[in-house]
């Protein structure tokens, strides 16, 4: 009897064990694939060195679908209002032809997933280096992306810059 009883409560004891498991990997998840698409969309956004034409069209495509259609924007003074997947391989193929080099850094996050897991936000410091006419810009920037799952995964369907951030003289 006492080994029959002890029996079912490991079986329960591993079943709750395993299942406490699955929720945590199952909710690691979202948060991973969604880090990982964010960090994809950075690396595409970047630029090292002069590209071909057919290379920057692709990339400008690769970095279009990484987003819903349409995609809202908020990023003033450069971008706002409602644009397609097109629009947003067209933007991305320009600002990245504007430019010799670009890199952006993320320097934070903050992720919320809904509770339901088919939407998020993920507020970010974003950092943006950029070397054109052999001269360096930068900016640093609040950003808030909003994500949707779908068919595809997660994408952003929208983007919005919360805040610039000013930088201490001397830096």
């Amino acid at each position: 009897m006492v080994n029959r009883s002890f029996q079912i409560s490991a079986v329960l004891l591993l079943t709750v064990i395993l299942g406490l498991s699955l929720a945590w990997f199952l909710q690691g998840r979202d948060e991973r694939r969604i880090l990982q698409r964010q960090e994809e969309l950075v690396e595409l956004l970047s630029k090292t060195a002069l590209e071909k034409e057919l290379a920057a069209l692709t990339r400008a495509r690769q970095i279009s679908i990484l987003f819903t259609d349409p995609v809202s924007t908020g990023m003033e003074p450069y971008l706002t209002g409602s644009h397609s997947r097109q629009d947003m391989a067209g933007l991305a193929y320009h600002l990245r032809s504007m430019v010799e080099e670009l890199s952006i850094e993320i320097a934070d996050h903050k992720l919320e997933i809904a509770p339901n897991r088919n939407s998020a936000v993920l507020a970010t410091v974003a950092r943006a280096k950029a070397r054109s006419g052999g001269e360096w810009m930068s900016d640093l920037r609040e950003v808030e992306m909003r994500w949707s799952k779908t068919d595809d995964g997660w994408l952003v369907n929208a983007v919005t810059f919360t805040s610039a951030i000013k930088r201490p003289e001397g830096l």
